[in-house]
């Protein structure tokens, strides 16, 4: 509830120094001679007053010491202070000394320093006192004549005040509006006065711009602005009228005014759909994309072109380039956003210009490893990989270019781009050669282990002649060595690639050399040397070892067992090739299960960091099986492995086409017509462009979209029916802010005074402004609102009492009130992110809550929309894979908070034998809040669906 000081004042200082003076210092300094001393007192009266110490007293030494006084910065206090104050006793009436103070502002009003008679204007557009005002009039209106411009402009500023508050005082105010229009020269002042016919007489506004309406492009920017706002309110109520402002509006997108321009391409839109008028408008967009340098406007324009994309998304497509140009801004989030609109606006006619410029950005950003730049090469390679993958008429111009970014360890670029080669090697057999010869040049530059994983299997895929096999073996041997894996403490030959014999010898080599053992005794090792390699003990530490070998050292044995599957493969498709029993197989069936024994030794052996799992050893231990009987399982190394990759691209290319976004239907010869007047609230789309509505959503409006039912759920009681108070509170969530409206009834025969609801919060919940005591008469009713803040994502608890005087009892009573709980769901909306994102937070956040399935529901996919319902999330697995009979299911679900928290969860369940659904549900969050409070609710809802209202 609004305080009386915010209700009287539109002055808002802070002071943490409100009490150092007292009242007789102040008036001492008041009556001083010295102006300096009479400026620090008024200030310190104006701090006072604001802060809730209301300083009437000083009312009448304040006009006995400084109406008097020329000097024009306590003037300027002056003027501040008439602001503060209130100028009414208790019963509403004005102070009878407010008298003297009207002759003063009369003396100020003509005054011969226009900027004294400027400001005691603008003080004038504050005073709601028609007694004041009244003996003002003549020289206020007087002052529209004024020589000087900054006079006249604030003279029309008051003129509006009085007339919208008091039209009686000055009733031929629009006809001074119009006279003045047609001769002031200021184009501040013509604003003014436009603005105040707009507001108070519509049809007269009509009238002036009619007659003008030709000009208007060669008007000042904030004359502009009136006149498109004008439009937009006459086209709303006159549709009709639209016609003969559309050339205006037109003219005015290319103001030289950005703001003007931007205004009109929103007017025009809200006035036209016409491909002609988007056009201009999108436009006019672009080339203020490009104009603008306040990063901010950049978004603020880049949303209202995304907002066009679902009705206008072919005239957007032409102007993707001009829309792509904003990538040059040095900003992430412009970029992403960006490229996020371009990526959806790619289409067969402009992808081959979309790419190419994606090409020369990429490879411009590649002398440069900040973190801007690898941010922006990131989003610039997950670009490429959705064009190229949407269409396959550029996967070819952009397939090795995309490999050289397979080194790159910021984000998930280098993953797509591995899945994007793994798609296009398959699709394209002409390409196959030269992708694979690529990519075994890129394999010493990997960085992750993911991408390891699907290089592998490429190579082991799709390297099916003796050449490519050969280059294939020596690049991954050589990024395996040294072998065996020794101990830090040992030293071994590291191998150095000789190129000038690596035609000869392409293969690795076995040596035998003598160890010492551990207990001092000598032992031959077999180690792995590729040719042409020279041992050096001096320099061949350990610590020198490439990527795929320290990461398989350090403990990632599924990156082993894709090593093992695809050196099987190779060996395998060797001895189809050459035949079983010749001798350059046996050496490569040899070198094979040497490098998978080394890998199971060394995860075996008790001195092992981190110890190998038992799958990865039945995996390693069944790829060392095939190898000794090749003849049995090449089948299904060489040729099943490829059809069930095949199958999966099949089923993955139905399910895009599955889940495409539908086009917007046409309107239908029997649709309904929309009549804006007779439409319901809860119609009213994103696309009506209705100032009012906009408003109404901008301020919380709640009853755009909210059933009666869905209210009423928002109230809570708040004290029972027999208390001498009952209190109930209704809630409304709106972003940041709490409001509580609470209902305060006196079921009593006594008066009750000093009626105060004493609120307090837990969480990070903070209470704005305690709500002020009232007096409530015998079964009387007030409604107090109380504001509270919110920072984070995480449920609070409000409680508190109620708290009165009553006649005939001494002691103050006290009721308490029921706590108030609030729903972490006001916070959540559900939210898109990538697979590969989820993983990424997946890995990074800290906080998880592991909740047990515990639920009457028997069908998994309704059990899993259950759960994505209750905790307002978005289901990240595709749909169709949730269908079909299968007795397990797991699915990921995301959302973000209003706050930017991020919220994961996976949804892990089986079907049992007894038709009862078991499994576990985690929760993980970067705070503890949203993964407690998630992990509340989907505990307390969860055993049966909730009942659909």
């Amino acid at each position: 509830m609004a305080s009386a000081v915010d209700v009287q004042c539109t002055v808002l200082i802070h002071s943490d120094d409100v009490g150092s003076l007292k009242s007789s210092d102040i008036r001492a300094k008041l009556d001083s001679a010295n102006i300096d001393d009479k400026k620090a007192a008024l200030k310190q009266i104006i701090l006072l007053t604001l802060n809730g110490e209301p300083q009437r007293n000083m009312l009448m030494p304040v006009i006995k010491s400084c109406l008097q006084c020329d000097d024009e910065p306590l003037k300027k206090i002056l003027l501040i202070f008439w602001e503060c104050i209130d100028m009414t006793d208790a019963n509403g009436a004005l102070l009878p000394e407010m008298i003297l103070v009207c002759n003063y502002i009369r003396n100020d009003l003509e005054s011969p320093n226009e900027y004294i008679r400027g400001s005691t204007l603008r003080l004038i557009c504050k005073i709601k006192h028609p007694e004041i005002l009244e003996s003002l009039i003549p020289v206020i209106t007087a002052n529209l004549e004024h020589r000087h411009s900054y006079v006249r402009k604030n003279a029309v500023l008051a003129v509006f005040e009085i007339y919208q508050n008091f039209p009686d005082l000055i009733p031929d105010a629009p006809d001074m509006m119009v006279k003045l229009l047609m001769t002031e020269p200021n184009m501040q002042a013509k604003r003014n006065a436009f603005l105040m016919l707009f507001h108070c007489d519509t049809d007269r506004a009509v009238q002036y711009l009619d007659s003008v309406l030709p000009s208007i492009p060669s008007f000042g920017e904030s004359f502009q602005m009136a006149v498109l706002e004008l439009v937009r309110k006459v086209c709303r109520g006159d549709p009709a009228a639209k016609a003969k402002y559309i050339r205006c509006i037109f003219s005015l997108l290319n103001s030289e005014s950005n703001t003007v321009a931007y205004e009109a391409a929103n007017t025009l839109l809200t006035l036209s759909s016409s491909p002609t008028a988007v056009r201009a408008c999108v436009s006019t967009l672009s080339l203020l994309l490009a104009a603008e340098a306040d990063h901010n406007v950049k978004l603020i324009i880049l949303d209202k072109l995304e907002s066009l994309q679902g009705r206008h998304e072919k005239i957007l497509q032409e102007s993707i380039m001009d829309i792509l140009r904003t990538v040059t801004t040095p900003n992430h989030d412009i970029r992403k956003k960006t490229l996020a609109i371009a990526r959806r606006l790619v289409s067969h006619r402009n992808a081959h210009d979309v790419v190419n410029f994606l090409k020369k950005e990429i490879l411009a950003t590649e002398v440069s490893n900040d973190t801007l730049a690898v941010q922006y090469r990131g989003l610039l390679v997950e670009a490429i990989y959705e064009c190229a993958v949407s269409f396959p008429i550029v996967a070819n111009t952009v397939a090795l270019l995309l490999l050289n970014f397979v080194g790159n360890d910021q984000g998930n670029s280098a993953l797509d781009v591995m899945y994007f080669v793994r798609g296009i090697i398959q699709e394209y057999e002409h390409l196959r050669v030269t992708i694979l010869e690529k990519l075994v040049e890129s394999f010493s530059e990997i960085k992750l282990s993911l991408v390891y994983r699907v290089a592998l299997w490429i190579i082991g895929e799709f390297a099916v002649d003796k050449e490519s096999i050969a280059i294939a073996k020596s690049a991954i041997m050589t990024s395996l060595a040294p072998i065996p894996f020794v101990d830090e403490t040992q030293k071994g030959a590291l191998p150095s690639v000789d190129e000038e014999n690596a035609e000869e010898t392409p293969t690795a080599a076995f040596a035998s050399r003598p160890v010492i053992l551990p207990d001092g005794t000598y032992a031959q090792q077999s180690v792995l040397e590729a040719p042409g390699m020279v041992p050096d003990s001096a320099t061949a530490e350990i610590g020198n070892a490439t990527t795929l070998h320290a990461l398989i050292k350090d403990g990632d044995y599924f990156l082993a067992t894709a090593l093992c599957n695809t050196l099987a493969k190779l060996a395998l498709r060797e001895v189809s090739m050459l035949g079983l029993g010749s001798p350059q197989s046996n050496v490569s069936i040899s070198h094979a299960m040497m490098a998978m024994a080394t890998i199971l030794r060394y995860g075996l052996s008790p001195g092992c960091a981190s110890p190998i799992d038992q799958d990865s050893v039945d995996r390693i231990s069944r790829c060392i099986h095939v190898l000794l009987d090749p003849t049995s399982y090449s089948d299904v190394f060489l040729k099943q492995c490829r059809e069930v990759f095949v199958e999966m691209l099949k089923e993955r290319r139905s399910l895009s086409d599955a889940t495409k976004k539908p086009e917007i239907p046409k309107t239908q010869f029997d649709e309904g017509l929309s009549i804006r007047q007779l439409k319901p609230k809860t119609g009213l789309g994103e696309l009506d462009f209705d100032d009012e509505v906009d408003v109404s959503k901008a301020i919380g409006n709640t009853e755009l979209g909210e059933s009666g039912s869905t209210r009423l759920n928002r109230v809570f009681q708040l004290t029972g029916f027999s208390d001498p108070v009952y209190g109930e509170a209704y809630v409304t969530v709106h972003q940041y802010d709490i409001v509580l409206d609470i209902l305060i009834i006196n079921q009593t025969q006594r008066t009750l005074q000093n009626v105060v609801v004493e609120l307090t919060t837990s969480g990070d919940l903070k209470l704005v402004e305690r709500p002020q005591g009232h007096t409530i008469a015998p079964y009387g009713s007030v409604t107090i609102q109380a504001v509270i803040k919110v920072s984070s994502t995480e449920s609070g608890i409000i409680f508190g009492n109620i708290a009165y005087d009553a006649s005939g009892i001494t002691e103050r009573q006290l009721v308490v009130m029921n706590s108030v709980h609030l729903d972490i769901m006001d916070y959540i909306v559900p939210a898109i992110c990538t697979d590969a994102d989820f993983r990424t937070m997946w890995a990074e956040f800290e906080w998880e809550n592991k909740v047990p399935v515990n639920t009457d529901i028997q069908d998994l996919e309704e059990y899993v929309q259950h759960v994505t319902d209750l905790a307002n999330m978005n289901c990240l697995t595709e749909r169709g894979l949730l269908s079909g009979g299968c007795d397990f299911l797991a699915v990921n679900l995301y959302a973000r908070s209003i706050f930017g928290e991020d919220a994961l969860v996976n949804v892990s369940v089986e079907k049992q034998s007894t038709g009862a659904i078991a499994g576990y549900i985690r929760i993980r969050s970067k705070t503890q809040g949203i993964a407690l409070s998630l992990g509340d609710r989907i505990t307390a809802h969860q055993r049966l669906p909730r009942k659909k209202e």
